[in-house]
């Protein structure tokens, strides 16, 4: 990993994103022993080599020399962090102490945009305000508050005193969260006065159960120097007699659904066999093994949840019998081998699904698996993933990270009467749902709140957070240097001949994209000069001139039609910038913009052209026209879209256009460089050498700063463009394996749906939550007969059938009347 003062951001920046720089730096210092190397082990290595954690874990390991070592740990100075976990069979023991005085997370701030929206408050809680305007003796003051309603609550402070002044507009309120110091007991402490933690939530009772069964199996260890013996009554019935002693509570999980009832009752359903699954088989019966070797799945996504799946396969032996196939159309980057542990450096922009089957072999060679790289859409459904895939599937298995995908495989799945397993992660935060056909509702049942869009005069010209600045310079990127440049490519790739164009505007002929294109080539650059000049202008056009054209539109002291005035929150009144070489954002801003101008006409860069004294002697020689107010219409509406194009252009237009072109080709050294093709930029927030979020970083700050906004720093503005999901191995790993365990019970669809669990955790918490599925819903059509989104009934028609004919075929068979078959 990265030294203290180095960290990587192109390898980590998911999981910085997660953890925040105090925990990398921390990590990346950090020391650690793992003792065991069993399957627990091994797992908690490998997510320490991908994230680290100053700490002592400790896993199959006798509870009497835990004790020894949590005791040491604690009379350490300072104390060392301890966990100790393990897992027996289906039963999964884990304890933590952190020591007396653990100090959580420093203050987490979150602004609150209150105008027409919940503030999520409670009482109690701290906040301070900003930019209030009028009142300024409560800026920056922190204060207690009482909620009066989800959109209001009220300060612990009497602001009618003469110590404020009159409250006139605007203003923000910040949530602060402090720092939350917490006091770990001991192991020993704890295992005769536990705190519990309920996780699933159909078995409040089993937690005690599973520790009295815990306590009783250390106490048999240690008076017998060993565990007891697979599916050995005699060792069962001396457990089950220690327990009896016992009184103690503390909290487990465990997954004894796994096994169906029947195999409970026969033992020789987990005899070793001297293979590799023999532990597997001691768990979940032999049965169980030939289930999972014999399945049929196809998992959608080869990132960072289907790397930990393939791993739980080749361990589990799924498919070697059957048959796994993988689909993924994304290659490696250098930020997914953070956590897709299957990936290493050699094998970047080579394709994941590909790469994936081969590493997951040299786990298990015996896996039958096909690997492809198609992506699962409705553009693929007829060529390759048609009904009759999916119909051959035993099982369908989501590692997607969007929710449009998840909703398509999901509809697939519904159609052809196949189970599937979903899950995803978000930071710490994952879920897990089991979706049985017949039985449960399916992913699309639920819909989660849509987000809402931003107001096009909002991003335009009335922005109120670093959020729509940062939108802005990422449609500034897209516009400038993607789409203007493919359009540019494209309208030439059409019209080979210039004059030709030319003739055609002045003759007043619509040609598609003519005058757009003359403006770009008329302000296309030829040398590196020419694109710091640009870079110039474009400062003064986005942070000066329009700053000046809003405020010339509105003044300061405009007023509504209500008598209020224009400018009041969320409405900042922009300060028109002033350029200054002294300024790093400004620099920072002139220069990206003439690096992508000059890759977008392929002008070569040497390191000196970007230094600040070669770009401030050629800021020198630039001419910065003034500002002109224009009479051009400003939206306000906040229900107002985008406009499609400029409209049609009027005829002085395509004079003015043909003209740019004349001009063009006249100072070119021959015709061809007029159509020569430009560069698109295709964004990459992950190569920091590109300029990409160089140029959004300068631009979103620049128009912060116009607007009174406070800027952002480079790894916000990173996640926010590039919409990179913050992701840690650890989630993943849990949530992989909590899919496995659903994976297991899929299989024996005759399951009743108690047996199944979705699953909720919150690793930062820590919150684990395990409930039913929820059941699918049913209509009635008449009594005796309903049905469900996955009912199916098939009607055998021919060419000439009409709706008559099915209305009638189904009154046959059905015996429904006419008003039910609306409802069909």
């Amino acid at each position: 990993m990265a030294t203290e003062m180095e960290i990587d951001d192109s390898l980590y920046s998911r999981q910085r994103y997660v953890l925040g720089d105090h925990a990398m730096k921390k990590m990346a210092s950090s020391s650690v022993l793992v003792y065991g190397m069993g399957g627990v082990g091994i797992e908690i290595a490998k997510n320490i080599v991908l994230a680290g954690v100053k700490c002592i874990i400790l896993t199959e390991l006798p509870l009497s020399l835990q004790l020894k070592i949590n005791k040491f740990c604690r009379e350490q100075s300072p104390q060392i962090t301890f966990i100790s976990c393990d897992v027996y069979g289906v039963f999964y023991p884990a304890f933590c102490d952190f020591g007396d005085s653990f100090e959580d997370n420093p203050a987490l701030v979150t602004i609150l945009q209150v105008r027409e929206k919940t503030h999520g408050l409670e009482d109690d809680d701290v906040v301070t305000f900003r930019e209030v305007n009028g009142m300024t003796e409560i800026n920056e003051k922190q204060f207690k508050i009482s909620v009066k309603s989800p959109e209001s609550f009220t300060i612990n402070c009497d602001t009618s005193s003469d110590e404020f002044s009159p409250y006139t507009h605007g203003g923000r309120a910040i949530q602060i969260k402090g720092q939350v110091t917490l006091k770990y007991e001991s192991l020993e402490k704890q295992l005769y006065d536990p705190k519990i933690l309920i996780c699933d939530l159909s078995k409040f009772e089993a937690p005690t159960s599973i520790h009295l069964g815990f306590m009783a199996l250390h106490k048999f260890r240690k008076e017998n120097n060993r565990l007891p013996n697979v599916w050995c009554k005699a060792d069962a019935e001396i457990v089950l007699s220690l327990a009896k002693q016992l009184n103690e509570q503390m909290i487990y999980l465990d997954s004894i659904d796994v096994i169906t009832k029947e195999d409970r009752l026969n033992p020789s359903l987990f005899q070793s066999k001297n293979d590799r699954y023999d532990l597997l088989r001691i768990c979940i019966g032999e049965n169980g093994c030939k289930k999972l070797s014999q399945v049929k799945l196809f998992m959608v996504g080869c990132g960072a949840i289907g790397c930990e799946m393939l791993k739980n396969y080749a361990l589990l032996g799924v498919g070697c019998d059957g048959k796994i196939t993988i689909t993924d159309n994304d290659l490696i980057e250098k930020s997914n081998l953070n956590r897709q542990f299957l990936f290493r450096p050699h094998h970047i922009r080579q394709p994941k699904s590909t790469t994936a089957a081969q590493s997951v072999l040299e786990i298990n060679p015996d896996l039958k698996i096909e690997p492809q790289q198609y992506k699962v859409c409705p553009q693929t459904e007829e060529s390759n993933y048609p009904d009759t895939f999916f119909e051959y599937q035993d099982l369908i298995v989501n590692a997607l990270d969007n929710v449009e995908a998840r909703r398509y495989v999901d509809s697939r799945c519904v159609t052809n009467q196949r189970p599937l397993l979903e899950s995803g992660t978000m930071g710490t935060k994952g879920h897990v749902q089991v979706i049985v056909p017949h039985i449960t509702e399916s992913y699309g049942s639920q819909r989660d709140p849509v987000d809402e869009d931003v107001p096009y005069c909002t991003l335009k010209s009335f922005p109120a957070t670093i959020e729509h600045c940062i939108q802005w310079a990422r449609d500034k990127f897209e516009s400038s240097f993607v789409q203007k440049p493919s359009m540019f490519n494209k309208f030439w790739s059409k019209n080979k001949d210039a004059q030709d164009v030319i003739q055609k505007l002045l003759d007043g002929s619509s040609i598609d994209g003519g005058v757009q294109v003359s403006k770009i080539l008329h302000n296309r650059s030829a040398t590196w000069s020419d694109c710091i000049k640009l870079g110039r202008l474009k400062f003064e056009k986005y942070f000066n001139h329009r700053a000046k054209q809003l405020l010339h539109h509105f003044p300061l002291d405009t007023k509504q039609s209500d008598g209020s005035l224009f400018w009041q929150s969320p409405k900042r009144p922009p300060v028109p910038q002033e350029f200054d070489v002294a300024n790093e954002n400004h620099m920072s801003f002139v220069i990206s913009t003439a690096r992508l101008y000059g890759h977008a006409a392929n002008i070569a860069q040497s390191s000196q052209d970007t230094t600040t004294e070669t770009v401030v002697k050629i800021l020198h020689s630039v001419v910065v026209p003034s500002f002109r107010p224009s009479s051009k219409r400003i939206v306000t509406d906040e229900s107002a879209s985008k406009p499609l194009d400029e409209g049609p252009a009027d005829g002085d237009e395509y004079q003015d256009a043909a003209n740019r072109i004349q001009r063009v080709i006249n100072q070119s050294k021959s015709p061809n460089e007029v159509t020569s093709v430009m560069k698109v930029a295709d964004f990459e927030k992950d190569d920091d050498t590109n300029g990409h979020i160089d140029f959004i970083t300068a631009a979103a700050n620049l128009r912060a700063s116009m607007y009174g906004i406070e800027c952002s720093d480079r790894l916000k503005v990173k996640r926010i463009a590039g919409r990179i999901v913050p992701a840690i191995a650890t989630t993943t790993a849990a949530v992989a394996g909590l899919v496995s365990v659903e994976l297991l019970k899929v299989l024996d669809m005759k399951q009743p749906i108690e047996v199944y669990k979705n699953c909720f955790l919150n690793l930062a918490l820590p919150v684990l939550l395990l409930s039913e599925p929820g059941p699918v819903e049913k209509t009635v059509l008449k009594e005796g007969l309903t049905v469900t989104m996955w009912d199916k009934w098939e009607v055998k028609g021919n060419k000439t059938f009409v709706l008559q004919q099915f209305y009638n075929t189904l009154r046959m068979y059905m015996d429904l009347k006419q008003q039910w078959l609306g409802m069909v």
